[in-house]
């Protein structure tokens, strides 16, 4: 697969990190996914932290989704999305009137 010829080629590449654990996910193998978009956050790709904040919120690993979303924040401000995913969490866990209301911030 020209996936694995990639990362053999180039091990430190985030971007097919990322697309690989598209494909895990898609294959339902989630430890893979998990991995793969672990890999692609530590090395600072944003795609990677979304698709992980959303993979840990949809198994209801809900403390370990705010708080890879709160490191996000932190490390790249400018990106809505890491907000939007932060409210969500919120609202999964139902903080929502708490984060509108009283405009919680993220500790950091």
């Amino acid at each position: 697969m020209v996936i694995y010829f990639t990362l053999f080629l180039r091990p430190m590449y985030p971007d097919c990190e990322f697309n690989l654990g598209n494909l895990y996910l898609k294959t339902r193998k989630f430890e893979e996914a998990e991995k793969r978009f672990r890999f692609g956050a530590k090395h600072g790709h944003q795609l990677s932290f979304v698709n992980l904040i959303i993979f840990l919120d949809e198994h209801s690993r809900f403390g370990e989704a705010q708080d890879l979303a709160v490191e996000a924040i932190n490390k790249f401000p400018s990106n809505p999305e890491f907000l939007f995913q932060y409210a969500n969490i919120l609202g999964q866990q139902v903080r929502t009137s708490t984060f509108f209301i009283n405009k919680e911030k993220p500790k950091r």
